[in-house]
């Protein structure tokens, strides 16, 4: 599989399940999503920003390219 970033829909999934997301995740990896950090989507909002997903209460920023954000990587999986 390839690796890629997610799209602001994508993560927007990931907030609207992050409970049960948050409860896999710390069985495998012993922590959950960091709810007050902004997310890089893969989608640019201008030639200076790009859109970031909060994952407190879901909204989705233009935010611009010089601000601190995480990245959440995805692994494309075929089944």
């Amino acid at each position: 599989g390839d690796w890629y970033l997610p799209m602001p829909g994508e993560l927007y999934q990931i907030y609207a399940n992050k409970t049960a997301i948050n409860k896999k995740r710390t069985a495998i990896k012993g922590s959950g999503f960091r709810e007050s950090i902004r997310y890089w989507s893969s989608r640019e909002n201008s030639s200076g920003s790009e859109w970031t997903v909060g994952l407190d209460r879901g909204t989705i920023y233009g935010d611009s390219k010089r601000y601190d954000r995480i990245v959440l990587g995805f692994l494309a999986l075929e089944y």
